[in-house]
């Protein structure tokens, strides 16, 4: 029996095979692409950059709440227990 014609030979020349094979179809898809696909990957690429960026930038301010907010939802909660204090 020849060195090629052992099993694990076949087995690592169809995975061989199965690599160089996708890889040239991924070459040849990349090829064939439409001004209007390139623009899309592009867009993404950049969508997320921003939203990364964005993302880091923004990661300790949290949420700031302004000096007013609080106090009328207070105010809102003490006429609410009233109106209910006052119901019979």
């Amino acid at each position: 029996m020849q060195d090629l014609e052992r099993p694990e030979f076949q087995v690592r020349r169809f995975l061989l095979d199965m690599t160089l094979g996708s890889m040239q179809s991924i070459s040849t898809m990349f090829q064939n692409l439409d001004v209007w696909v390139i623009a899309g990957f592009l867009l993404t690429l950049i969508s997320f950059l921003f939203c990364l960026v964005y993302g880091v930038m923004k990661w300790k301010k949290g949420f700031e709440e302004k000096h007013g907010d609080y106090k009328a939802e207070i105010q809102w909660e003490r006429e609410e227990i009233e109106l209910i204090e006052r119901l019979p």
